[in-house]
């Protein structure tokens, strides 16, 4: 395939490169293990030297192996693993496969689209009032507002499955990933009643 030639010419320039030249490590995220093993086979056969190595549960690269090679191969897996652990204490697993002797591994190559990337989590408005329900007086004192934010988006719940009642529908509500405790707890009843489109009660 392209990138089996591909990566072999840039290893061959990173050989070459004259000095100041950053070289460019790759990594390249194949859906099989046996097809990480047989990329790792036609890069090098291509190449004429050990420049790839593949690094998956049946074929473990050492540390040694990942900094000194030019393209590292893994699977679909071990990618989306590797990603769920950056922010946790076995980040050291990600920085192991993106950086080698070069520095940061500037190109990933990805074989076929990436499967079962997208999380979906739901909540539902009793199980949220359970949970609040549980919340103790001192955890309220110590998480104002993570507290606030699970009781207002509650109550927008319970706004939009009232509105809702009437048609025989289900209520549902959506936010894009990566919105934090503070997008949500501004969040008032009228600001939902004004995104609904409820009439507003007369005083």
């Amino acid at each position: 395939m392209g990138a089996v030639v591909y990566s072999g010419l840039q290893a061959e320039h990173n050989a070459t490169a004259a000095p100041g030249v950053k070289p460019v490590g790759i990594m390249i995220v194949t859906r099989l293990k046996a097809q990480a093993d047989e990329v790792v086979s036609d890069i090098n056969a291509y190449v004429g030297r050990h420049v790839a190595v593949a690094d998956h549960t049946d074929s473990r690269a050492t540390p040694e192996q990942l900094h000194e090679s030019d393209i590292v191969v893994i699977t679909h897996a071990a990618y989306t693993r590797a990603k769920e652990t950056l922010s946790g204490v076995n980040a050291d697993r990600w920085h192991r496969l993106t950086r080698w002797r070069g520095g940061r591994r500037l190109l990933t190559i990805i074989d076929e689209a990436l499967a079962n990337v997208v999380e979906h989590t739901q909540l539902k408005l009793d199980e949220l009032s359970r949970v609040i329900g549980h919340i103790t007086h001192e955890m309220r004192l110590s998480h104002a507002v993570e507290v606030n934010a699970l009781e207002t988006l509650r109550e927008c719940m319970l706004f939009q499955a009232g509105a809702n009642d009437g048609f025989g529908v289900g209520t549902s509500l959506a936010w894009e990933a990566g919105g934090s405790l503070e997008d949500i707890a501004p969040l008032s009843i009228m600001s939902c009643r004004a995104l609904a489109g409820a009439p507003r009660a007369s005083s």
